[in-house]
């Protein structure tokens, strides 16, 4: 019985029941404000919002991640290779050239 109780689709509903109690119940401890104008707008210091909409450029990023992806994934697939015969260390080389094909393509200019 007590297994049961430890295995995580059992434990995940009862911790999310608790969790919601907890959040309906500290409602009571909450301060109650007044309803104004601007009690929804975004705040900043005391400063007023400004509408100006900062666009980042995400396409390096992207480019690194993927870099990382694959490098990762080389990297576990050379490590769970079995033991070392002509065979894996042929694999683990292919690995390596195709990561270094995926990388030439990905930074190139």
């Amino acid at each position: 019985m007590s297994n049961i109780l430890l295995s995580p689709p059992f434990a995940f509903p009862i911790v999310l029941l608790f969790v919601m109690f907890l959040f309906r119940q500290s409602a009571v401890f909450s301060a109650i404000g007044k309803i104004t104008s601007g009690k929804n707008r975004a705040y900043g210091c005391g400063e007023d919002n400004c509408e100006l909409k900062v666009r980042p450029e995400y396409s390096s990023f992207f480019s690194i991640a993927f870099f990382f992806t694959i490098m990762h994934f080389v990297v576990l697939m050379i490590a769970t290779l079995p033991k070392i015969t002509l065979e894996s260390l042929l694999i683990a080389v292919f690995y390596l050239l195709c990561a270094m094909v995926c990388t030439s393509m990905l930074f190139r200019e």
